[in-house]
Order: structure tokens, then C-alpha cells, then sequence
């Protein structure tokens, strides 16, 4: 094995935790920041940008540490998977499943957090990113809450774009995130570019990423998960 220290200000330096500390000083409700609703939304987007980015990185050292002797088990397995998932060009969802699948035994609950928050926060992103922003919306109010049952497995496009936004902004009323009688004539930009919104984006980045982290075996890839974390939980 490596008996060199882990350099852990060089683990805190890799691009997720730099895309962390975008999206961390951007929003409202930094203590650095200018008070402003654009913030917030690069907050958005820079926070799913850092998961991605984790777990690019983390793949990448894990690549490098089956190479070594006395490594864990797990590790050498998610190796020669993460090889197949990127041949396979799988999207973070997959590739986050798979990582909690061999470190834990069995994959997110699709129902439950972190995951489920996850997921949203990804269609909350690629909506913000892929969606017309002068579409309308229509009244959240009236709609009947979405079950937890249904979360989706995959991001996969939807047919009706303004029922897709309204589906999503329906979940954020319920976590108390959006107004609930949010006006039909709102452009749903104005209606996500919001501190609640940013911060709920920035905490459910963060959360799934010490939870991966959590389930690293000791070595050089437990040693990189825990400066990011320590680096990205920086108020």
C-alpha cells in the first residue's frame, strides 16, 4: 500500500469543491453575497453541478485505488462497474445508485431522502437549463399532491412540458419551498429564483454527498470524500 499522507488540501481543491463553493457563496442568503434572485438561481445550478462533478471525481480515484494492494472489496468492484458506466455514458442517477448499491448493499430508497430530494433537485436543474423560461404555469393549488411513490427512477423528458413544470413546482409547494397559490400569470423563473429555494438546493447537494461518503471504505477515497466534505459544509 501507499504509506504516503493523504493530502487533504489537494482533496478539497478537486472541481466539485469548487463548483460547492460557487453555488455556496452565490445564493441570497451567504453572508458574502449581494442580496439577488439570480444568485440564487446559479445556486441551483451549481449545486447539482457539484454532485455530478463528486461523483466524476470520485470514480476517478476509485479507478486508480483498485490499483493498490489491500484494498477494499467493494472498491475494486465499483472500479470495474464505473468503467462499464462510462462506456455506457449512464447518467448520475445510475451512477450514484450504483456507488449505494456497493458500498451499502442495496441502492437508494426511490421514495425516501437524500435520493428523492436528489432526483428533484436534478429536475429542477435541467428545467432550469433546458425549459422555456417565459412559460407560464398554471395554479398549483388545485392540483393534487404528487406521491412519493412516483418519484422518478430516471430524468426522462415529458410530453407536455408545462404539466412537467407544473409536477415539479407542485413538489417544492409541498416541502414549503414555493407559494402554494402561486398566479397563473408568474413565469415559474421568478417563482424558483428564491433564497428557500437555493438553500433547499445547496443542503440536498451536500446531504447525499456525506452519505455517499459515509459508506467509503478508509484509504485514499475516504480520505478525498471527507475534505470535500469538510470543505463544502463551510458556512
Amino acid at each position: 500500500m501507499n504509506d504516503r499522507e493523504p493530502d487533504n488540501a489537494a482533496y478539497a481543491d478537486l472541481p466539485c469543491s469548487e463548483l460547492f463553493g460557487i453555488a455556496r457563496r452565490a445564493h441570497s442568503g451567504h453572508r458574502d453575497s449581494r442580496p439577488s434572485p439570480d444568485g440564487d438561481l446559479v445556486t441551483v445550478v451549481f449545486a447539482a453541478a457539484g454532485i455530478e462533478s463528486f461523483v466524476n471525481d470520485a470514480l476517478c480515484l476509485i479507478a486508480g485505488e483498485a490499483q493498490q494492494v489491500g484494498v477494499a472489496a467493494s472498491v475494486r468492484q465499483l472500479a470495474a462497474v464505473a468503467a462499464e458506466l462510462e462506456k455506457s455514458r449512464a447518467n448520475v442517477i445510475a451512477q450514484v445508485q450504483t456507488m449505494r448499491t456497493l458500498l451499502a448493499g442495496e441502492p437508494y430508497d426511490r421514495r425516501t431522502g437524500p435520493y428523492q430530494e436528489f432526483v428533484l433537485l436534478l429536475r429542477l436543474r435541467n428545467a432550469v437549463l433546458h425549459s422555456r423560461s417565459s412559460s407560464p404555469i398554471s395554479p398549483i393549488s388545485p392540483i393534487s399532491p404528487i406521491s412519493p411513490s412516483r418519484a422518478p427512477e430516471r430524468l426522462t423528458a415529458v410530453r407536455d412540458p408545462a404539466a412537467g413544470l407544473t409536477s415539479l413546482l407542485h413538489q417544492l409547494a409541498d416541502r414549503g419551498l414555493i407559494a402554494r397559490d402561486a398566479s397563473s400569470a408568474d413565469r415559474w423563473f421568478t417563482v424558483v429564483r428564491s433564497r428557500g429555494v437555493a438553500e433547499w438546493a445547496y443542503r440536498t447537494a451536500t446531504a447525499l454527498v456525506a452519505d455517499l461518503v459515509a459508506l467509503f471504505p478508509a484509504g485514499a477515497l475516504r480520505d478525498m470524500g471527507d475534505a470535500v466534505v469538510r470543505k463544502i459544509n463551510v458556512t
